[in-house]
C-alpha cells in the first residue's frame, strides 16, 4: 500500500520538481556549509504554502496543500538567498497573494515566484544571487526532463537559439571567445522558471515566440544598462503576452 502511494506521488511532475528543488537546496547548503540558506528556503516554502492554503480554505472551505505553492516558495528560497527571514516570508506571501489578484480569464498571468522576486527587488533593493545557477551539469539534464514532461521543449529551443545568436554575435564583434557566453547563462532561470507551464503559451508557435522573445528582451536590457534583474523582467514581460500568444494559429496554405 505504501509502495503504491509512493509511486503515485512520484508520478506527478510537480511532486518530482518539489523533490528535485529540495535535494538541490540541501546540496547547495552542504556544499557551501551554509545551513542558514537551507532554513531560508524552508521558511519561504512554508509561508508560500500556508498563504495559499488559507486562500483555498476561504474560497472552498477545504484544507488543500498546493504543490504549486511549495514550488514557488522553494524557488524563492533558492534564488533569493537572503539571510533575513522576514524578507523571504514577505516575498513568498506577496507571490501567492498577487497570483490570485492579477488574473486574466480566471488564470494568473505572471510567474508567481518571478513576480514575487521582482517586487522584493523594488521594495528591499536587493540583488538576487541566483545561487546554484552555475551548476549546469545538474540543471540542464533535469531541466530538459521537466520541460519534456510539461511540454515546453519549444520554449527552451526558442530561448537557446536566440540567446546563442544574439550573445554569440555580440561576443564575436567584441572579440570575446564564443564559449565564454556559456558562463553568463542563468541555468536555474532557464531550466526551472522559464518553462513554468501555467504562465507560458500552450501552442507550438506561442512557445517558440515566448522563448525567443524572452531572450531578445534580456539581450536588449543587458546592453542598455537596465539596473533591475534582466531575466525576471524578460520573463514577466513575456508572461504578459501569453494570452495573445495562445491565440496564434498554425499557418495554413491553400492549394488551388
Amino acid at each position: 500500500m505504501a509502495g503504491i502511494s509512493v509511486r503515485s506521488f512520484f508520478r506527478n511532475v510537480k511532486n518530482q520538481l518539489i523533490v528535485f528543488l529540495l535535494v538541490f537546496a540541501i546540496y547547495l547548503s552542504i556544499r557551501d556549509r551554509d545551513f542558514s540558506y537551507l532554513i531560508g528556503s524552508f521558511v519561504a516554502a512554508v509561508f508560500a504554502t500556508y498563504t495559499e492554503l488559507i486562500i483555498l480554505f476561504i474560497r472552498g472551505k477545504k484544507l488543500i496543500v498546493s504543490s504549486s505553492s511549495v514550488i514557488t516558495g522553494l524557488i524563492i528560497g533558492i534564488v533569493f538567498s537572503s539571510t533575513m527571514l522576514w524578507q523571504l516570508a514577505i516575498t513568498s506571501f506577496s507571490s501567492i497573494i498577487l497570483k490570485y489578484m492579477i488574473k486574466f480569464k480566471s488564470k494568473h498571468i505572471f510567474n508567481p515566484a518571478g513576480l514575487g522576486l521582482f517586487i522584493s527587488i523594488l521594495i528591499f533593493g536587493n540583488v538576487l544571487e541566483w545561487k546554484g545557477t552555475s551548476f549546469w551539469y545538474i540543471l540542464i539534464p533535469f531541466g530538459i526532463y521537466f520541460a519534456y514532461k510539461v511540454r515546453r521543449l519549444e520554449v527552451l529551443a526558442g530561448y537557446s537559439f536566440l540567446s546563442l545568436l544574439l550573445f554569440g554575435s555580440f561576443n564575436l564583434v567584441k572579440d570575446i571567445p564564443f564559449l565564454n557566453l556559456f558562463g553568463y547563462f542563468s541555468y536555474f532561470y532557464i531550466f526551472v522558471m522559464l518553462i513554468e507551464p501555467k504562465t507560458s503559451p500552450s501552442n507550438f508557435y506561442g512557445k517558440i515566440i515566448f522563448g525567443s522573445g524572452t531572450a531578445i528582451i534580456i539581450f536588449v536590457m543587458s546592453n542598455i544598462g537596465i539596473r533591475y534583474d534582466n531575466e525576471l523582467l524578460g520573463l514577466l514581460v513575456m508572461n504578459f503576452s501569453v494570452p495573445m500568444l495562445n491565440k496564434l494559429k498554425p499557418l495554413t496554405m491553400e492549394v488551388k
